[in-house]
């Protein structure tokens, strides 16, 4: 990499950590490379655990919005990895390893080498700490877990929530 490359990288690097959006990267065989500050808020999960995982071998569970367990195929980043196209406000739940679960609504987009190949895929999921602190809510699930309502969720889902009690 030259000096350039690196000056940029280094800003880049940056930008990311500084980024609110939970941003994660996996190579095409679904390794995760990259995690930023946010990405761990959102998953749980200390970076440097992340970037040591595969797509289906984590700490963390993507969930639809019933709860029930995403497949694999419906994934982000499994639906660009097929497709080579971008995918917008997928609308899902992570259950942490901790038993919280965090509703986001995530993007994910194909990333390429210079060649032009495929090369892995970046997700990126909007949060806000605060935000998601402050509405933090008991749910009647299993083990009742904590439910955060990320500022992507719909205001009608929000109104359907506060509806039956849950916020």
């Amino acid at each position: 990499m030259s000096e350039p490359e690196i000056i940029i990288s280094s800003k880049f690097e940056r930008i990311l950590e500084a980024d609110t959006e939970g941003v994660v990267t996996l190579d095409i065989e679904g390794r995760y490379t990259y995690a930023n500050d946010a990405a761990e808020f959102i998953l749980g999960v200390d970076r440097s655990r992340i970037v040591q995982r595969v797509l289906n071998q984590t700490e963390w569970t993507l969930t639809t919005l019933k709860g029930k367990p995403l497949p694999e195929e419906e994934t982000p980043f499994k639906k660009v990895l097929q497709t080579s196209q971008a995918v917008y406000d997928l609308k899902c739940m992570v259950k942490r390893q901790d038993g919280k679960l965090i509703v986001i609504s995530t993007n994910a987009a194909p990333l390429y080498d210079e060649t032009g190949d495929l090369d892995g895929v970046v997700g990126t999921s909007p949060t806000s700490r605060q935000r998601m602190n402050s509405r933090s809510v008991t749910m009647s699930f299993d083990l009742a877990p904590l439910f955060w309502i990320s500022s992507s969720v719909p205001n009608d889902l929000e109104k359907a929530l506060r509806s039956q009690k849950f916020l």
